[in-house]
Order: structure tokens, then sequence, then C-alpha cells
């Protein structure tokens, strides 16, 4: 138990939303701290700018009051004592009367103790309006005393320095809690950014654990379930919606696969339960050669049928792949047509079937796998010779259209419903299936054509009518358009 939690608790300092509350937590203490930082400087250069302009206006009534009154010292030191006075209960003042050498002639009471300290400090810092900082007292006791001094002349002839002082105490106090205030919010910032962190973070998270709740449900038996999508139109939603759009995929390649491998074991099924029964008869009693030799020759047109079935197999198969090299070349649409017309026509002469093609004078070029191009030419010649009429015609033209080369495949032939034409490009189907499987057909002709014209961006199309014939029209993109073969793409 205890294992478990530490992992637990492992797990949690690697997630993303530990991650996030540190990250929130740190620019948090870092914005909060830059703007305390801030704040303090600014609280501490407006606090003594405002002392600077006190003192300056301090000085200013001192220094009036001592030039009206040079020669009157007792009245200055009762002047100097009515000021200290007056605002002793604020701020401790400092006013003091300077020989030009800088020896203290008069000064506040409240700084006797320090009266040699100043004494010393000015003969090293006396300037006109010069604001001085001193740090006064002994080592138990030290204050900051800020002073500003003033010359006092009769004529061109320097009488004295006057100075006015504060004592810093109440600024430094100030200072000071603002320090202290600023250190003792810190904690309680950091604990409140990591507790909202955490509950903020948790919550914007909980969709993702419900999704990896959802997602360890899903198997390929239970692949209708789909992530919640919660309307708020975020960027989880978009990320359920599109991990859904993947599971739609997934399933429909599913299907495909199972329907697939149902429809290929059936239709293997069908001719090796045809050799097993003729062999098991064969085998019932002794047979005669000629019994044995058509009892061979049956056997030997079912092994075709499924070696043919087994190669168009691993053709779409091969389709499927699409990574799958393809070798492409220019190919002169022209001959192919012609050379494969020629070679059918013995075949449709055999069925009384007149085979007809025309071309353009001048050749039609496309770019891809000949041997591919003959193949979807041949499965849709082979469909317009098996399933036509004695006494009937299939025609070929290759035309230019559009910047495609247009195949146009005509027959008069038996004809499809308009309720199987969507169906006929589909793997396995037959219109008729006692018919077709008779005919040899395996129901893979009409889909390995789709396939071919679609690796190369083209189209088909049909227009049939029962008893009427059928129309295939095939486009496929000319060479200019079409310089690169892309990967195969399937339905």
């Amino acid at each position: 138990m205890f294992l478990k939690k530490t992992s637990n608790k492992g797990k949690w300092f690697k997630s993303i939303g530990w991650k996030l509350t540190v990250w929130n937590t740190s620019l948090i203490l870092f914005f909060v701290i830059s703007f305390s930082v801030y704040l303090y400087h600014r609280l501490e250069s407006q606090l003594y700018e405002e002392v600077d302009i006190f003192l300056k206006d301090e000085l200013n009534e001192f220094n009036q009051f001592v030039m009206e009154n040079l020669d009157k010292l007792p009245l200055i030191q009762e002047q100097i004592k009515k000021e200290s006075s007056a605002i002793r209960k604020h701020y401790q003042m400092y006013y003091g009367l300077l020989d030009p050498d800088g020896q203290i002639i008069l000064q506040s009471s409240e700084f006797q103790p320090s009266l040699k300290e100043i004494q010393t400090k000015n003969k090293t810092s006396l300037k006109e309006t010069d604001v001085t900082e001193y740090e006064l007292g002994d080592d138990e006791n030290i204050y900051k005393v800020r002073i500003v001094t003033y010359p006092v002349k009769r004529g061109d002839n320097l009488v004295y320095y006057v100075q006015v002082g504060m004592n810093l105490a109440r600024i430094e106090k100030t200072l000071a809690n603002s320090r202290q205030n600023i250190i003792y919010a810190l904690p309680g910032i950091l604990i409140l950014s990591l507790t909202g962190g955490y509950f903020l973070t948790r919550r914007n998270l909980k969709p993702i654990s419900q999704m990896v709740q959802t997602t360890n449900r899903i198997t390929i038996s239970n692949l209708n379930e789909r992530l919640p999508i919660r309307g708020s139109g975020d960027e989880l939603d978009e990320l359920a919606k599109t991990f859904n759009k993947m599971i739609d995929r997934i399933e429909q390649a599913y299907q495909k696969l199972s329907q697939f491998s149902a429809d290929a074991a059936h239709e293997l099924r069908t001719p090796l339960t045809t050799l097993i029964g003729e062999i098991e008869v064969a085998l019932t009693h002794k047979r005669s050669s000629d019994e044995y030799y058509t009892l061979l020759t049956s056997n030997l047109e079912e092994l075709t049928r499924l070696m043919r079935l087994v190669n168009n197999l691993l053709l779409l198969c091969q389709d499927e792949k699409p990574d799958r090299t393809k070798e492409n070349e220019l190919i002169n649409l022209n001959e192919i047509v012609r050379d494969i017309t020629e070679l059918f026509n013995p075949v449709a002469e055999d069925s009384n079937i007149s085979l007809k093609s025309s071309t353009l004078p001048e050749p039609i070029f496309i770019f891809g796998d000949k041997w591919r191009i003959e193949q979807l030419i041949s499965n849709l010649l082979d469909n317009a010779i098996r399933y036509n009429l004695s006494g009937g015609s299939v025609d070929i033209s290759l035309t230019k259209n559009d910047g495609n080369a247009e195949l146009v495949f005509s027959d008069t032939g038996i004809g499809i419903s308009e309720s199987d034409q969507s169906k006929i490009f589909d793997r396995f189907y037959r219109v008729d299936s006692s018919r077709n499987r008779s005919s040899g057909g395996s129901g893979l002709g009409l889909n390995i054509v789709k396939s071919v014209v679609q690796s190369y961006f083209g189209e088909i199309s049909v227009k049939s009518q029962p008893e009427k014939g059928s129309t295939f029209t095939i486009k496929l993109p000319l060479k200019e358009q079409s310089s690169v073969i892309p990967a195969v793409i399937l339905a």
C-alpha cells in the first residue's frame, strides 16, 4: 500500500499538472517579488525626496532668519529651540550654526551627544545646499540623520554655515515595516499560488483524465466508444474531436478488414470445397484414365481460379502500402489501347462480339506504371466481353479532355441496375453471384481498376441500364499535370 502511494506521488511530480503548477507559482512569485521590489524602491525614493524638499524649505526659512539676525546669537539660539520643539512630536529635527571652519556655534539640544561627530563630519562635507546623510550614535544605538547645509555671507565674506537636518528613524521604520510586510506576505502568496494552481490545473486537466480513462476502455471489440465533447470549443474539445475522427477511421478500416477477411475466406473456401469434394468422390473407387483426366482438368481450372484470386488479393494488399515503390515511366496510352485491343480480339471473336478501339492521331502521354495501366484496361475489357451478349459490341475510345486522358469503355452487355452501380467497385461484390462465379470472376476486377485510377488522382464513373449495356469513363491526368505519381489512395 505504501509503495503504491509513493508511486502515485512520483507520477504526480512527473505530470503536466505538477509542472504547470510549479511554473504558475514561479511566475507569480517572480512578478510579485519584482513588483514588491519596485514598489519598495519607489517608496524609499519618494520618502527621501519629500524629506529633502522639506529640509530645503526649512533651510530657506532658517537661513532667512539668520541673515536678518547675524549678530544676535541668543536670538538665533532661541529660534533654533523654538523650531526644534514645534515638530518634535513627529520628527526629530536638527538646526545648527557653524563658523567658516565648520566648528559648531549653535545646535539643537537633541543632538548634543553627537556634537563632536557632526563637527568632525562637517569639516569634509560642507558644500552649498549639499544633502548629506550621517550615521550617528554608538554601536548599540545607530541612527541616520539627513542634513542640508548652506553658506551665510555678508557681502563676499563667508560668515556662517546654517544646517537643517532630520532624524530618519521614522522613515527607516516605515521602510523596515514595508520590507517586513513583503517578507511575511511571500509565504502566503506561495501557498495560495500552489494551492490555487493545483486546483485550477486539476480542474482544467480533468477532461484529459477522462480522455485517458475512455481511451483505455477502447479496444478492438469496443471501437464504437468515443471521447466526450464538452462543447467549450477549447483546445481539449478540438483534441477530443480529432481523436474521435481517428477512431472513426480505425473503426472503418477494421470493418473493411473484417469484411475483407470474411469475403476472402468465403472466396477461398468455394474452390477448396470443390477440390476436396471432387477428390473425395474420385477416391471412393477406382476410375478410368479418362475419368482421372476429367477430374484433374476440373481441379486445374479450380486451382487456376484460386491462383488468380490469390494474385489479385496480393495485388490489393501491395496497393494498400503507403510506402509502396512504383515503377514510373512515360506511357503512351495510344499504344497500350491498341496492343490490348489486339490481344483481346481473339477472345471477343470466340464470343461473337465486335471489339473496336479509336484513338487520337497524336500520342497521349501519362507518367506512371505501365503494367498497372495495362491491368486497368484489361480488367475493363475482360468484364465488357465476359458479360456481353452474343452478337454484341465493345468500343474503346481515347481522347483528351480538360488536361486529362479520357478512356471510355462502352458495351452492349447485360447492364447494371441503378442500385448496384454504387457497389460494383467494392471488393468481392457481384451483381449476380452464381453467374459471376461460373464465368470465372472473383469480384475483385473493378476494385483493382478503382485502386489504380485513384493512385493517379484520376476519376472513374459508370452509366448503365439493364439489358442495354454499360459505359465506364476513366480520366487520368496527363503527363504535364502529373510528373510525380503520389502514393496509392484507397477508398
